[in-house]
């Protein structure tokens, strides 16, 4: 017994790596040799060593029961013992002529020298990973309050200068569409990190349901009110190309948006009421090293069976949308505004058709196991999405904002009170440009220098 340890000891030490010890035989764990087995097993456990004996011996029973042996390989001696004793009758009758053996001499007999194979005590019940989101989720509300923080400021800012040239040439109507449709979509963040650790199935099957319809009116609300206000911009170049003067109010291409958001309600309603997501927590496939099923599990969404029409119905309005929107950017791109919104829709547009795309294929490749990276990627796509949309449109037009007032302010002090005021009023007229002036939007068909002032 002590030389079968101090070889263990010299094989674990001298071998990197070694992944198991099998002793074929008592002699290393019988008595008096349990303590030392004992030892030599405690002094390795830092190792992950997978210790195995082949021993019947009633030290092996105790030794697994307290996790000293991993696996205990026992012989059934009766079974060898019988299947001799058989085999001898068998000779001695043939010998005597009674009966024929039916083996020739020299044969070998298997017996079933290994038929238990019983895993130690401390490996029956193993640690049940259930996959729950857990400190993930601080990412998802650190990027919401992010989002609503800018959110709040471009809401302010709008509101206050309402009546300030640099906001009512850029339409407030569309800027606060833009800026609802930047909130719903952030929102999606909050129910994408529900599941059963602090909720019940029934409240993360609800939230299953509010992630679609957040995301969906949070990205066609976005969509839509950059179409509607880059088709404005068209009707007007178009126009005054053909040397008409024509009205363009927001009831004229707002339809487009009207239209988008009954068909995503239209279908976000016929998904919620027939065929909706069940949140449910099921096993994970594969298995341990002990080729057992693996003890995990993970929580998420699970589509209706009818539920596919709906998924593909808001994909396809989404692309479609997404498509004109860049059409309407595509045919926008030789335009010239006072504030250089066509080129800050144009990037927006680049990075909602980019990041919606990659967001596709990468949800596509992922195991759908694997919750927490789905999490983060929908995560991330959601807030490179609002701070695109947010920055670019807002940033831009706020800085705009600040340097008209700085000039204003610098006019009214030296022209000795409001004239300087009145002077920058006609300034439009001046050069043939009345759009600006006329708040209906009425194009005057002198202006024919390609570029234009939105009102």
């Amino acid at each position: 017994g002590d030389i079968a340890h101090e070889l263990i000891y010299d094989a674990i030490e001298k071998v990197p790596g070694l992944g198991a010890v099998i002793c074929a035989g008592s002699e290393a764990i019988k008595d008096p040799f349990t303590d030392g087995w004992r030892r030599l097993v405690n002094d390795h456990r830092f190792r992950d060593v997978t210790f195995v004996v082949s021993s019947a011996k009633p030290a092996a029973s105790e030794l697994i029961k307290e996790g000293y042996i991993d696996s205990l390989v026992s012989a059934q001696p009766f079974v060898m013992g019988s299947l001799a004793i058989d085999k001898l009758y068998e000779l001695a009758m043939e010998k005597r002529g009674l009966e024929t053996a039916g083996f020739e001499n020299g044969t070998w007999f298997r017996t079933p020298l290994v038929s238990n194979n019983v895993v130690g005590a401390r490996f029956q019940n193993p640690t049940i990973e259930n996959n729950y989101l857990g400190s993930l989720v601080i990412m998802g509300y650190v990027f919401f309050f992010v989002i609503v923080a800018l959110w709040a400021a471009c809401t302010t800012v709008v509101v206050k200068y309402r009546k300030k040239s640099v906001i009512r040439a850029s339409q407030p109507l569309f800027l606060h569409l833009i800026l609802f449709g930047a909130l719903a979509l952030g929102s999606a963040i909050i129910p994408l990190g529900f599941d059963d650790e602090n909720l019940t199935p029934a409240q993360c099957s609800i939230a299953c349901m509010a992630v679609p319809w957040l995301l969906s009116i949070g990205l066609n609300i976005i969509i839509s009110a950059l179409y509607a206000k880059t088709r404005r911009i068209n009707m007007i170049m178009m126009a005054s190309r053909s040397c008409r003067m024509v009205a363009i109010t927001e009831r004229d291409v707002i339809k487009p948006f009207a239209l988008l958001m009954v068909i995503t309600v239209t279908i976000l309603t016929c998904w919620t009421v027939l065929a909706p997501a069940d949140y449910a927590r099921r096993p994970s496939t594969g298995t341990d090293h002990w080729n057992r099923t693996y003890k995990s599990f993970h929580g998420t969404c699970y589509d209706n069976s009818r539920a596919l029409p709906y998924r593909a119905s808001l994909y396809a309005v989404a692309l479609v949308a997404l498509f004109c929107l860049a059409l309407e950017a595509f045919r926008a791109r030789n335009v010239q505004t006072q504030y250089a919104e066509s080129t800050y829709i144009a990037i927006v547009i680049f990075s909602l058709l980019q990041t919606v795309v990659l967001t596709t294929v990468i949800l596509a490749i992922i195991d759908p196991q694997n919750t927490s990276v789905r999490y983060a990627v929908l995560v991330i796509s959601i807030f490179i999405i609002d701070m695109a949309t947010l920055t670019l449109i807002f940033i831009p037009k706020f800085h705009s904002l600040r340097v008209a007032m700085a000039a204003g302010a610098s006019a009214t002090s030296s022209n000795g009170g409001t004239e300087g005021l009145k002077m920058q009023s006609y300034k439009l007229q001046d050069i043939g440009e009345t759009a600006m002036a006329n708040r209906n939007g009425i194009i005057d068909s002198k202006n024919r220098n390609g570029s234009i002032d939105e009102h």
